[in-house]
């Protein structure tokens, strides 16, 4: 869908804009920086004033100079980090029924049918054993073979993977059906299966070596005979849900 196409596609079925900074990083980050970029002036303008009558105006600058320097270098990080916010309060994701609109690092409108798949992965922080905060992050990958990296700050992301996936899977999972039935490899990133079996590394394994499969802690576990597990990063497997259904379809065949 090219920018053009996106001005005739009507009006947006959801948008999925980036979080508002939170409170805690403006107190945690720019706060700090502030009062240090702050202080320091004052400082400097202090060892200015108060070295110029007695020393002269060589010696004061001298004095004052590293703390000038310190405030400087505090007020451009500052500055940096306020242009990044305001860029990051302008990204957002839209969908539409012909396709998608990203306004991320580069503006980007995408048809369905120029998204070959989509993996999300979810990071927990854990305190004491508790989990403490949950992270979303996704990456799409284009027919082109590019990847394009969703970070955590677009907000809603479950819910935006469920839109895509509802777009793409049912059109993805007739052509590889298709291809499996032929005979042909079928490739899901780091992994490739066939009708008799699956490769990873250049290795591969006869479905009826494989035991268990799953999903764990972010990882697609699949436990084979004799005991051996292989895990692999959910994140780096494109449709993860499609491979899952024929990896079974193998195994019970």
């Amino acid at each position: 869908m090219s920018p053009s196409a996106r001005s005739k596609a009507g009006r947006p079925i959801a948008i999925y804009r980036h979080r508002k900074t939170r409170t805690s990083e403006l107190l945690l980050v720019d706060l700090p920086i502030a009062l240090v970029a702050t202080g320091s002036f004052f400082i400097a303008l202090y060892l200015s004033f108060l070295h110029y009558p007695r020393y002269g105006r060589v010696p004061s600058i001298l004095w004052s100079r590293p703390w000038y320097a310190i405030s400087f270098v505090c007020l451009v990080i500052l500055a940096g980090l306020l242009l990044r916010h305001l860029r990051l309060g302008r990204q957002y994701i839209a969908v539409y029924r012909s396709g998608l609109y990203l306004n991320l690092n580069h503006r980007q409108a995408m048809h369905w049918e120029d998204i070959s798949g989509v993996s999300i992965d979810l990071k927990e922080n854990r305190l004491l054993g508790r989990t403490i905060a949950r992270r979303f992050q996704a990456v799409l990958f284009t027919q082109q073979g590019k990847k394009i990296p969703i970070g955590p700050g677009i907000q809603n992301l479950p819910d935006l993977i469920t839109h895509i996936k509802a777009h793409i899977y049912p059109r993805l999972q007739s052509a590889l059906e298709k291809s499996y039935l032929g005979g042909s490899w079928i490739r899901f990133g780091p992994i490739s299966i066939h009708r008799q079996g699956f490769r990873l590394n250049s290795i591969e394994y006869p479905w009826n070596r494989v035991g268990q499969i799953g999903v764990q802690s972010g990882y697609l576990v699949v436990e084979l005979k004799p005991p051996k597990k292989v895990r692999l990063p959910a994140s780096q497997i494109p449709n993860l849900e499609l491979l899952l259904e024929m990896i079974k379809t193998g195994v019970n065949a």
